[in-house]
């Protein structure tokens, strides 16, 4: 199994510092993803940050996927204002992207404000999520 794997990682194209990046509030979940990036050919040029969305600098003409939290442990209104939040800095900050994001509660896709412009019913864990594409002009 072992050289099934390192032939398999020759032919892995090197991730150029920059091009991937990554932030999440909670610094668990970056220091928990640090440690899987580890495991990955290249996972060193991924770049990550403990910062909530709104202090991101501008991101342009990127792809940008988002699993933001689904509520579950949030109040409704909190949730819906973190969505109109989510929304407003794609708009505003996000120029000629595109983004991908998965909503574990369908209902809340409408709190974005922006037109979706295809959804796909996907499975995370046991929980069914969809995945909205956004084209930010």
């Amino acid at each position: 199994m072992e050289t099934v794997k390192n032939e398999s990682n020759k032919h892995i194209r090197e991730c150029p510092k920059g091009l991937i990046f990554g932030s999440d509030m909670d610094n668990e979940s970056i220091e928990f993803t640090k440690t899987n990036l580890r495991n990955l050919p290249f996972g060193e040029n991924i770049e990550l940050n403990v910062s909530p969305f709104q202090e991101l600098p501008k991101i342009e003409n990127r792809v940008i996927v988002c699993n933001p939290p689904y509520g579950v442990r949030m109040m409704e209104s909190s949730i819906k204002g973190l969505y109109n939040d989510l929304g407003d800095f794609l708009k505003q900050n996000c120029p000629h992207s595109e983004a991908y994001i998965l909503f574990g509660k369908p209902e809340l896709i409408p709190e974005l404000r922006l037109r979706v412009h295809w959804k796909k019913t996907l499975m995370n864990g046991d929980i069914e999520t969809k995945l909205a594409k956004v084209i930010l002009r």
